[in-house]
C-alpha cells in the first residue's frame, strides 16, 4: 500500500475500476476452456451498472468479421461447434487508454517512491506506453528482452501469505541519482505498461500501443 492525498485517491478513482476490469478479464477464455465463465458474467454485469456507455462501446466495437480477422492473426481456431463471433476480443474504448495513463503516472510515482523514498515533484517528465495481451502473443513488446535484462526484478509481492506475482509483478533500473526511473509491469495475463519518470522534466508526452 502507498500513502496518497485524498484528492488524488477522488480523481483517479474511475480510472482504477477500469484499469481493475482489465485485470480481471485476462485472456483465460482463450486458452483455458476450464475458466470460470460466470467470472465474466459478473464483471460485465457490474460494468452495465456502473459504466452502460463503455459497455455498449465495447459490444459494439469488434464485428463477428473482424473477430475472424484477428484469430487468423494470432493463430487461433474455435473448438469444435465454436463460433468466431464467441470469441473472447474485445475492443477497449479510449475511456481505457484514459484511465492507463492516469493509473500509470500515479503507480510510477508510487513505484519509485518505494525503491528511492524521494517524492516526485510537481512538473516531473513522463511517458508511458502499454499493450494488452492481443499485443504480447503477436510478439509486440514494449521493450525488447535485451534491455529488460538490465532491469532489476522486484520482490516477490505477498499479502496475507498468498503470493500476487502471478496479478501483478514488474521490474525496475533507477538512475544514481533517485531522480529518473523506469518501470515495466505485468498486470495478470491481460496488459504490460512501461513508464519512465524524471524529475528533470526531460522526458515529455506519453504513447501507447493502442492508443
Amino acid at each position: 500500500m502507498f500513502a496518497a492525498c485524498k484528492n488524488c485517491n477522488s480523481k483517479s478513482s474511475d480510472a482504477e475500476y477500469l484499469v481493475g476490469l482489465m485485470v480481471k478479464m485476462g485472456w483465460g477464455l482463450m486458452v483455458d476452456s476450464k475458466v470460470d465463465k460466470s467470472m465474466y458474467d459478473k464483471i460485465f454485469s457490474e460494468l452495465r451498472f456502473k459504466k452502460p456507455a463503455i459497455l455498449t462501446k465495447m459490444q459494439n466495437g469488434l464485428s463477428a468479421a473482424a473477430k475472424k480477422r484477428l484469430a487468423k492473426d494470432i493463430g487461433y481456431i474455435p473448438p469444435n461447434g465454436g463460433l468466431y463471433a464467441d470469441m473472447p476480443l474485445i475492443s477497449f474504448p479510449e475511456e481505457f487508454n484514459n484511465a492507463i495513463k492516469i493509473f500509470g503516472r500515479k503507480l510510477a510515482i508510487a513505484l519509485h517512491y518505494k525503491h528511492t523514498n524521494k517524492i516526485a515533484p510537481q512538473n516531473f517528465g513522463f511517458k508511458l506506453r502499454w499493450a494488452t495481451n492481443y499485443e504480447l502473443i503477436r510478439n509486440q513488446y514494449l521493450v525488447n528482452e535485451e534491455i529488460l535484462n538490465n532491469f532489476a526484478p522486484a520482490q516477490k509481492l505477498v499479502r496475507e501469505k498468498v503470493d500476487l506475482s502471478s496479478q501483478f509483478n514488474y521490474s525496475y533500473v533507477i538512475t544514481e541519482d533517485n531522480k529518473s526511473s523506469a518501470f515495466h509491469c505485468s498486470f495478470s495475463e491481460s496488459f504490460e505498461i512501461l513508464f519512465l519518470l524524471s524529475f528533470d522534466n526531460i522526458i515529455e508526452g506519453d504513447s501507447s500501443i493502442n492508443a
